[in-house]
């Protein structure tokens, strides 16, 4: 009897690593990996809310454009900054008053982004029906930008620290 037990608690052990493999096979539901490498997160948004028309997708897309263009060189000074930053502050003697210009100077430039980003916020609101409203709100309000962000922690428009791709202590592999 002690040799049979033995004998099926080794196949079973011996069949779960199969059992787990056909279990994942067989889960239901969209991948992310399914999802089309160019699916930015202006065409997520549009597949979010209801009965969009041509026309205000159009308009969506332009704003979103000119909001892209108009952040790029912003976004790219804060990160020239944040290296002069790093680079000060690992040289001995330190220069404090140049390491606070440059935060002073980073604060600007983030508040400046981010008056651009909630101004195209607000114009885009304005495309929208109220029920297009309620939902692009309910959204727009978790910081999550329509699901990306969860996913891809540090490449934000560039990200945090735009050197990585997906999370963070992980870095590029270019």
């Amino acid at each position: 009897m002690n040799k049979t037990v033995k004998k099926l608690a080794i196949v079973l052990l011996a069949l779960t690593p199969v059992m787990v493999v056909f279990a994942f096979a067989q889960r239901q539901g969209p991948d992310i990996n399914d999802r089309p490498r160019h699916f930015n997160r202006g065409e997520m948004m549009m597949q979010v809310l209801p009965d969009l028309t041509d026309e205000q997708k159009e308009k969506i897309k332009e704003l979103r454009l000119g909001m892209m263009k108009e952040a790029l060189p912003i976004r790219n000074q804060i990160a020239e900054n944040r290296a002069k930053l790093k680079t000060l502050s690992t040289t001995d003697p330190v220069d404090m008053k140049a390491i606070d210009k440059l935060i002073d100077d980073n604060s600007r430039l983030q508040a400046s982004l981010k008056k651009k980003m909630v101004a195209n916020h607000q114009e885009v609101r304005k495309l929208l029906t109220d029920e297009q409203r309620i939902v692009f709100d309910s959204r727009a309000g978790r910081g999550d930008r329509f699901g990306r962000r969860n996913f891809m922690k540090g490449n934000c428009r560039g990200g945090r620290n735009g050197d990585r791709p997906f999370f963070h202590g992980r870095q590029s592999q270019n």
